[in-house]
């Protein structure tokens, strides 16, 4: 039986995020999974994106790095989330049918490591999706340490990957389905002034960055009504990314297939 999925106001509040909202419909996008097949998700932050998942087909499980997202997403989620051990997964070898990484990779100092784990983890012909940031340059990646917002506090240990990168990391085994970018300036730099304002109101980070549990969300108060009642014209802007067409985006997901 599936875990029940419990619906919560911080759950509310991200889904409200317009990176969350795209970032969810990219990896919906290029999901397949059929009823009885297990799913891994790692990375999910405080769970919603994890929740998202689970209503859809799937056994699924989560786990993440840092003790505040596993929590979070245990109590969003109703269950089913585990602690990884660093970059050891506590599952056994090719048991998972599917493994959605999402916003871990660039957390993690032996990425490569990490790599070997998921593909000793996924079945033959398992599918492994990816979601990481892009790295390359750009006005934000300039701006955000200047706001007070370095990789650091994102509790990112680099700034992100190429395709190509990404195809040495898991050049053993694998063989590439399909890649995309999305996310271009305006939804960004929404986002970034997102994290700039947790950051000066003193939101802790951890090695995940900064993660909005149903505590750090009831504190919000009048944040949220302001966030909210601006959120009309924040979609308006970002919408502003499709006259972007001819720029790559800022994130990347990625799918690829165990081939070995």
């Amino acid at each position: 039986m599936r875990p029940k999925v419990v619906g919560s106001c911080h759950e509310t509040w991200l889904q409200q995020s317009l990176l969350k909202r795209e970032k969810c419909a990219q990896l919906q996008a290029l999901l397949r999974v059929q009823k009885e097949d297990r799913c891994l998700d790692l990375g999910g932050d405080n769970g919603v994106i994890s929740a998202e998942l689970r209503r859809g087909p799937g056994r699924w499980i989560s786990a993440d790095m840092a003790e505040t997202a596993v929590l979070s997403c245990h109590e969003l989620c109703g269950g089913n989330t585990v602690q990884m051990d660093g970059t050891n997964l506590p599952f056994g070898n090719e048991t998972m049918d599917w493994i959605v990484v999402i916003d871990l990779l660039e957390h993690v100092v032996d990425d490569l490591h990490l790599a070997e784990e998921l593909l000793r983890v996924l079945k033959v012909g398992g599918r492994l999706l990816l979601n990481v940031p892009r790295r390359a340059g750009g006005p934000l990646r300039w701006m955000a340490p200047k706001l007070g917002y370095s990789q650091e506090k994102h509790g990112h240990v680099r700034q992100g990957y190429t395709l190509l990168e990404l195809q040495r990391l898991f050049s053993e085994g694998t063989a590439f389905i399909e890649s995309k970018s999305y996310s271009r300036f305006f939804t960004q730099a929404i986002d970034l002034a997102i994290h700039v304002f947790m950051s000066l109101r003193g939101t802790e980070s951890t090695s995940k960055g900064h993660i909005v549990t149903s505590e750090t969300f009831n504190e919000s108060g009048t944040a949220y009504r302001v966030y909210t009642t601006l959120l009309p014209l924040l979609r308006l802007i970002s919408s502003m990314d499709r006259l972007l067409f001819f720029a790559s985006g800022h994130n990347l997901v990625v799918l690829l297939r165990k081939t070995e």
